[in-house]
């Protein structure tokens, strides 16, 4: 636990340990790969339409259907195995509003650490209050349900007792032309007796597209991003 709470503190869950690998922006991974690949990471983890080798789900968020895809996880151990799909599945709950369950799965010291695309990092301490920011990212949700939900890169670690999952999330809202919105997250657990508990999340998001100004007045064009992980925007 002592190694997973010391990698947050010195800041590579603010951003993710998947950013260092596939964002664009990141500098030493990207710098050592040619245009080619950089690009061929990147592509992959912001193509909504790329079902190529990857596993299908289909969610229904707010009465309506969306289509979620993932890649296989890459784990360190047997033990770390079933922590992606409990990453996923939290994920899940959040936005669809089965927060007694959520609810179920977070420490009592459970804290979430976030940076919107431009604006400063935020922190929402306390499993009480983070999932007051649950409730209305799930109404946010159930008003304007995305399209399609992209898990890229997924990852996990076990240290005994605790266990960090990292991945690239990619959130598409609807309409012809949708908001589309891309994060690095980090979920830090820890194992109690009754199993895993979720101690921390840190993600920091991107906005990759939005709708024409004049379409946004729309229900349909409306940005889409997790709240509870980073707020929609004004």
């Amino acid at each position: 636990m002592k190694l997973v709470l010391n990698l947050a503190l010195t800041g590579l869950c603010t951003i993710g340990f998947t950013s260092a690998v596939y964002a664009e922006e990141s500098k030493g991974a990207d710098e050592k790969q040619p245009a080619s690949a950089q690009s061929s990471h990147s592509d992959r983890a912001d193509d909504a339409n790329n079902e190529k080798d990857r596993k299908k789900e289909i969610w229904e968020v707010g009465g309506n259907k969306c289509t979620v895809l993932y890649d296989d996880p890459f784990v360190t151990d047997k033990s770390a195995a079933d922590l992606f799909a409990i990453s996923r599945n939290g994920f899940k709950e959040e936005i669809t509003g089965q927060l007694e369950q959520r609810a179920a799965e977070l420490d009592d010291s459970f804290a979430i650490n976030f940076a919107p695309d431009g604006k400063p990092t935020k922190i929402i301490s306390g499993k009480e209050a983070a999932l007051e920011a649950m409730k209305k990212e799930a109404a946010h949700f159930a008003e304007h349900p995305p399209t399609r939900i992209v898990f890229s890169y997924p990852y996990a670690q076990s240290y005994g007792d605790s266990a960090v999952v990292t991945y690239k999330c990619l959130v598409v809202g609807r309409g012809d032309m949708p908001f589309r919105s891309s994060g690095f997250i980090t979920n830090i657990y820890v194992k109690r007796d009754s199993g895993w508990k979720q101690v921390h999340r840190s993600s920091k998001w991107k906005v990759l597209s939005r709708p024409p100004a004049a379409a946004t007045t729309s229900s349909a064009a409306k940005e889409v991003l997790p709240t509870a992980t980073a707020p929609a925007a004004k």
